[in-house]
């Protein structure tokens, strides 16, 4: 039957030795435009920014997806065009993230009982050789960087068009670099955290070093990232020219290098 694993926010299912299923989840509530949600946003961008979560985690692995399951409850057989176009919004994060038209996206939403509340939970389920498994491939002496700028609603508006936050081609684009070793989305904690959490997983220390580079910027570090609006990067960057091509097109910061235990 295989072993399943947990490493950060990844399910693992290893069904053999060299062959796995990676399983990606973000979820969201009162967010939307039913009567009782506490921040508004459009019904497809409420799919899309949930998707984009589960998506970028899974990428970022080095897993392909798959699939994606999506479950809503935004019901009352009135409310049908809300969902329906909840998950035009998650098609539209599919389609960005590069995967084929006819990719696959099913779930559930509850149509008999009228919700004054949006919520919605999105799975990614991808497969990865192991060899190709990204986290825990850093090493001692990496750089880690911070790419693009956290943000969260309420607190800040959340945009498709932002220039400051990290597009599927700019995380496709990183994941192509040689010298980037792994990928990991900021989440609600802020970038310190998984910067601590891929060092963690590769049995290393990180070491916060903010200074090394002028201008990086201290208050963004602990910032949410809501719907993975940034990412931190860990590799050798600083050498490869097409980093440096990255970098000029979204805001990166130097966080620190990761380090031996020891």
């Amino acid at each position: 039957m295989g072993e399943l694993t947990q490493i950060r926010d990844l399910t693992i299912w290893k069904w053999t030795r060299q062959d796995w299923l990676v399983f990606a989840t973000d979820n969201l509530t009162g967010i939307g435009k039913l009567a009782f949600d506490q921040f508004e946003a459009p019904p497809e961008d409420v799919g899309y920014f949930t998707a984009r979560v589960a998506l970028f985690e899974l990428l970022s692995s080095g897993a392909t997806p798959q699939m994606v399951i999506d479950t809503a409850s935004a019901g009352g057989s009135e409310r049908s065009s809300y969902t329906e176009r909840i998950v035009s919004g998650i098609r539209e994060a599919v389609q960005e993230a590069g995967l084929p038209d006819v990719f696959p996206i099913t779930g559930s939403s509850e149509d008999n009982i009228l919700s004054p509340i949006t919520t919605l939970s999105v799975t990614a389920v991808g497969q990865v050789f192991q060899a190709d498994f990204r986290p825990g491939t850093v090493r001692a002496g990496d750089e880690v960087w911070l790419v693009g700028i956290p943000k969260s609603a309420p607190h800040d508006p959340v945009l498709r068009s932002d220039k400051t936050s990290v597009s599927f081609r700019q995380l496709l684009d990183l994941l192509g670099l040689n010298a980037v070793r792994e990928v990991l989305p900021v989440g609600s904690r802020g970038a310190i955290y998984e910067a601590h959490e891929m060092a963690a997983t590769a049995g290393l220390r990180f070491l916060h070093r903010p200074q090394i580079v002028p201008g990086s910027r201290e208050g963004i570090a602990t910032k949410s990232g809501g719907p993975a609006t940034a990412v931190i990067v860990g590799g050798r960057l600083s050498l490869d020219p097409r980093w440096h091509t990255i970098c000029s097109q979204i805001p990166c910061y130097h966080l620190g290098q990761l380090e031996d235990e020891s």
